[in-house]
Parts: structure tokens; sequence; C-alpha cells
């Protein structure tokens, strides 16, 4: 007997795909060759952040007659802590929901054989309908000598039982500077190696500066404008050579360079499924691919690769699938967090992304010493900047700022709903409240910020 929803992977877009189907009746199962719950659950989202939420706590401002000091006095207890928990949070919601939901997990890996069937070891099973979730990888480069060293990447950097001496860290992006910050704050000596010229480098150059200083000022040694030729060397002793012939040597070797989808030996080509670039699957904006009948959902498909965002594809993959509503995913305010310290914050498009689409736009950047909130630290380092049309509708914002991703949102509702800036100047903001900060920002557009009260009416 086949199944009226079949799913190829069980993260978190398989796994909302699943239990949609499954609250409209249909029968489901979801084929899954690792551990449930994917990339967020297990090697992603919930294990940094429960690191970076420690890397925190090791961190505070001095106030006048106050002297904090902490450090980690057990580095494999720290690590037994967020194995414990990794394992709490996939049981609980994955396993668990998916058995409640009458959802059929079949174990293994999956290759389409047809767009209605699929093979799992020696076995045929077949769906009314397939959704392809099975997520991505860390993208390895090809630099010599990188497959004969012990290097990490985020599938077993949580599964570390030992602090790095000195951690070198391939890339520039949110992985790389989130566990850059959290290692060196551990006691790990840290160096960063990024090709292009600025961390970041997807952001605009205010936001890029603002983190790479932050990291310099903590000790992180940054190297721009450099990748390696050729690595070298074993577990606790790995160097790491340029093209001009300089080299560093470190204890362990993290790669951080982007991902790819797992599509590899799927059998999409032979079932005339399209991909692009590093192996994501094409689809249209119902979330199907080439093949009609067959849909994609999560970072399998590509950017924006969000959890949030892969379970609404995942979700809207399904019931298109079902029912054939033709419901599409909206893109156009998709919040983003990294969780540094202080955090970045981001919805809408970049400065260069305007640019770009030849959008005239006006922008006020407030200095985050100017939110109350921050101003009750002794230390604050960041700003917020809105960009407006000339309409005076929010185009996007951007923030560096203790809080950064608790404040999004409501950015992220204001653009979605279409406010003008002076929508928002006109909202209750609760004072020292770190989304204070955003009305502060829109009112700046047409008053200086030092002539107004601490309650700026």
């Amino acid at each position: 007997m086949g199944y009226d929803l079949l799913i190829l992977g069980g993260g978190s877009a398989g796994t909302s795909a699943a239990i949609e189907g499954a609250r409209m009746g249909a029968r489901v199962g979801v084929i899954n060759d690792g551990p449930i719950g994917g990339t967020c659950v297990n090697v992603g989202c919930v294990p940094s952040k429960y690191l970076l939420k420690v890397a925190g706590l090791l961190k505070s401002d001095d106030y006048p007659g106050v002297k904090f000091s902490a450090h980690v006095k057990d580095f494999p207890a720290l690590m037994k802590g967020l194995s414990r928990l990794v394992k709490r949070y996939r049981k609980e919601k994955y396993v668990d929901v998916l058995a409640r939901n009458g959802v059929d997990v079949i174990v293994g890996r999956g290759r389409l054989i047809s767009p209605k069937r699929v093979l799992v070891g020696d076995r045929e099973v077949e769906g009314g309908a397939v959704v392809i979730a099975t997520g991505s990888s860390p993208n390895v480069p090809e630099v010599e000598g990188i497959d004969s060293v012990p290097y990490l990447t985020n599938r077993n950097l949580f599964s570390l039982r030992e602090l790095p001496s000195h951690l070198i860290v391939l890339g520039g992006g949110y992985v790389a500077v989130e566990m850059a910050q959290a290692f060196r704050r551990f006691g790990s000596k840290v160096t960063v190696v990024q090709r292009s010229k600025r961390l970041l480098s997807r952001e605009d150059r205010d936001v890029s500066a603002e983190i790479e200083g932050i990291l310099r000022d903590e000790g992180v040694n940054v190297l721009t404008g450099k990748f390696p030729e050729r690595v070298e060397g074993r577990e606790g002793d790995i160097r790491v050579t340029f093209g001009d012939g300089t080299n560093i040597e470190g204890s362990h070797l993290l790669i951080a360079t982007g991902r790819r989808g797992n599509t590899g030996d799927m059998g999409l080509e032979e079932v005339g499924i399209e991909t692009y670039g590093n192996g994501f699957v094409k689809v249209n904006g119902r979330m199907e691919t080439s093949v009609p009948g067959v849909y994609a959902a999560g970072d399998v498909t590509g950017p924006p690769m969000f959890v949030y965002v892969a379970a609404r594809e995942g979700k809207v993959a399904a019931l298109n699938a079902l029912t054939g509503s033709g419901l599409t995913v909206n893109y156009g305010a998709v919040p983003f967090v990294i969780f540094t310290h202080p955090q970045v914050a981001g919805v809408g498009p970049t400065e260069r992304e305007l640019q770009m689409r030849g959008t005239t736009y006006e922008k006020v950047v407030l200095p985050a010493s100017e939110v109350p909130a921050e101003g009750i630290h002794p230390e604050s380092r960041g700003f917020i900047k809105v960009l407006r049309g000339t309409d005076g509708r929010l185009l996007s914002v951007r923030a560096v700022m203790r809080n950064a991703g608790e404040m999004i949102m409501t950015t992220t509702v204001a653009l979605a709903t279409g406010m003008t800036v002076k929508d928002i100047t006109d909202l209750f903001f609760p004072y020292l409240a770190h989304t204070e900060g955003l009305r502060l920002t829109a009112l700046a557009f047409d008053r200086d910020v030092e002539d107004m009260s601490c309650c700026a009416g």
C-alpha cells in the first residue's frame, strides 16, 4: 500500500510537510537516513545557540564597583550538556511529534526511480506526491590536502570533547563569526580566514566593519582577502599555507564556507528534476520542481536557508502536493539574526541590493548608545540603520545591538504590512526595551535625537 504523501528527509521542512499532510488526513511516510530533525536540532541552530548563550555569559560589562569574572571550568561537561539538550529536542520536537501524528518513518536513503516511486535499500515505496526535503551539507572548498586533514564542520564541531588551543576558521559568514567569538570566549586562540575582503560579505560594509571590529577587540585574529593554497597535518597540529608562502598553525580547522544541497545519488537527473549551483533543487513559487507532482522544500532548494523558512516551505509544499491549491511562499519580509554578542539582525534588502535595483532611498543610522536600553550599559557597541523609500515606506532595517534579534520582529511586521516610517513613529514602544530603538531611528529622519527627551513624544 502506498502513501498519499511521501517525503524524503526528516528535518524541519520534511517534518513540517509531514505534519501538515497528516492533519489533512493523508497517509504520510518520511524517508530519512540520518538523525531525525536534520541540521537545525542536531548540528545547527540548537547546539550553536547553546554555546553562544554560554559565551555571552563569559563576558559582561563592568559597572562601577562591580567586577564580573567567569571562565569555562570543564569543557567536556559543557559539551555533554549540549548533547543532552540536542537529544531532548530531537525526541520531543521530531520523533514524538511525528509519532503522535501517525507518520511512518522509514529509515534509509531514498532514491527516486520515478516521480512517484522511491527506492529505499531493496524496497520500493510509492507516493501519490513526493516532497524532497533532504537539506544541505557543508560545502568543502577545493584546497590541496584538505582530504588528508581531520577538519571540523558543523557536523562534528558539536561533538568536540577537548577545547581547541587554536581554532582556525575558514569562512566569514554566520557560522564562522558566531563560532569564532564563542570559542575565543571559551579560551581558544582563534584565527578567521576569509576569501573576500571583509566578513559577512553579503551584508553592507558598515555591518561587516562593526562585527569585524568587535571580533578583533576580543582577540580574534581576522585575515581577509586570503584563502589557503594548501593544508596539512594531523589532529592537534594543522598547518594552513597561503599563496604568498606564509602560513598559520593551529590545533583544529573549522570549515564554514557555505552549503550544498543534499541531492547526490538521488536519481534526480534520471527523473528529470533540475538542479542549480551547489546541487540545489530548482522550484517554482509553489515549491514544485521541474517534474509535475514532485515538490521540494527547505535548504535543499537553496537560500534563504533558515529553519523557519524551511518549515513554511514544507507546509506549502505539502498543501500544494495534496490539494493543488497553488499556494506560494512570500519571501518579502524574511528576518535573520546572527547570534554574536552584540547580535546582528535585519530584514529587507541591503543598501547594495537597493542600489543595484535602482531604488532611491534615504537612511538614518542611530548609534546603539542613543537607545536608552543600551545606555544603561557601561559599554555599548553597534547601531540601528533604517532605510525608507521616497514615499516614506519602510524598506529595510539592520541592527547591531544587544537583543537585536528580539527587536527585528517588530520591523518584520512593519515591513510585511507596508508601514511607513511615520507609522512607526506613531506607535507606542515600551521605554527601556531595545525595540524602542526602531522608533527612535525612525524619528531621526526628521528630528535630531540629541534634542529629544528620554521618552520622545
